[in-house]
């Protein structure tokens, strides 16, 4: 019973200093990859080529829009920087370096359906 005593106790210290782990890596990660500003969409020019980079699916799927692209890196609109699978997949997916910068979930949602129409088309 000493064993398993001290194993149950050790438990709870161990997720605690796993959760304290995981806080610091995703602050630094988003605070690495997220801008500070709030992102007014209105102030994009949406572009065919801007928009061909995401597709209305991806765009849906993880909330996001393309407000800048290069051939190196691509600046998304997310109301959730913090969504380090939507940042990853979007990385993988685009072969790019990504940056996000925050904008407002109720204007992402009008935006996406307005760019990208209700049966994701440009």
């Amino acid at each position: 019973m000493g064993t398993e005593g001290r194993a149950i106790t050790d438990r709870p210290t161990r997720h605690r200093r796993l959760a304290s782990l995981v806080r610091r890596s995703l602050s630094a990660i988003v605070g690495h990859e997220c801008t500070d500003m709030n992102f007014d969409l209105r102030d994009v020019l949406f572009t065919p080529e801007l928009l061909a980079c995401i597709s209305a699916e991806v765009a849906r799927r993880y909330r996001v829009l393309p407000v800048f692209i290069s051939p190196s890196d691509v600046t998304l609109a997310m109301a959730d920087p913090s969504d380090l699978e939507a940042i990853d997949a979007i990385r993988r997916l685009l072969q790019r370096d990504v940056t996000v910068c925050i904008a407002e979930a109720s204007q992402l949602d009008d935006f996406i359906q307005r760019l990208y129409g209700s049966e994701g088309r440009i």
